[in-house]
């Protein structure tokens, strides 16, 4: 029995109803988006029918409606890969600066290297196994023994400002070695012969002596212990 008013009554899934003021009095067909229906209730997409004045259309949609579920996939789809397309370069160039800025972060300068092996300020360890104990400390035992070090026992800004005073012709031929001025009290550690990896054993002399350092970089400080005299 159709309701009052005219309108043709649909039985599909959802009991949602939508009305809508149209001027063509039409349905869903099963299989179909939607056509409109003529006075024997055919489906005939080919002959809408006219109503007199304005009827209301009663849809039961199903929710949702295929051809929107569909569209609204495609949409969904579509912006993911716009998305997609956007963060992936973004997180590319993030990786990147990463991988480039981290290990420099933790790299040791020159100037650090020259401080970690050479630079002892206040001494607490004298004595014959000085040099095995800030070999190890200092990391200069790890992988191979490292054969010879000189420890510089004066402040480190005594140390740096050798870079200042009389400039002298390195071992290697450079010119940017500088001697100092006065003589410096140092610690040489010479590993034994009869020593091997990994069981370190050094001889410890300390003495007073000269010391030579190669300098650069702005500012201008050692990174480099060339010799001592």
């Amino acid at each position: 029995m159709s309701p009052p008013g005219g309108e043709d009554h649909l039985s599909l899934a959802s009991r949602r109803t939508v009305y809508v003021s149209v001027s063509l009095l039409g349905k869903l067909c099963r299989g179909r988006d939607i056509f409109l229906e003529d006075p024997k209730g055919d489906c005939k997409p080919e002959r809408p029918q006219v109503g007199a004045g304005v009827l209301f259309l009663r849809q039961r949609f199903l929710s949702p409606l295929p051809f929107l579920a569909r569209l609204s996939q495609g949409s969904e789809t579509t912006m993911a890969q716009k998305t997609f397309c956007i963060l992936f370069p973004l997180l590319v160039l993030v990786l990147l600066a990463l991988g480039y800025v981290q290990p420099s972060l933790g790299k040791e300068s020159r100037a650090m290297k020259f401080q970690r092996q050479h630079v002892d300020s206040n001494p607490t360890n004298f004595g014959p196994n000085y040099c095995n104990e800030m070999m190890r400390r200092r990391q200069m035992t790890d992988g191979q023994c490292k054969p010879v070090n000189t420890f510089v026992h004066e402040p480190l800004a005594d140390v740096q400002d050798v870079c200042l005073q009389g400039n002298v012709t390195c071992k290697n031929g450079q010119p940017n070695c500088h001697q100092s001025v006065s003589k410096m009290n140092i610690t040489d550690c010479h590993l034994r012969r009869s020593s091997r990896y990994p069981r370190c054993i050094y001889e410890t002399t300390q003495k007073d002596k000269y010391i030579i350092v190669a300098c650069e970089g702005d500012p201008y400080v050692p990174v480099h212990f060339d010799d001592s005299i």
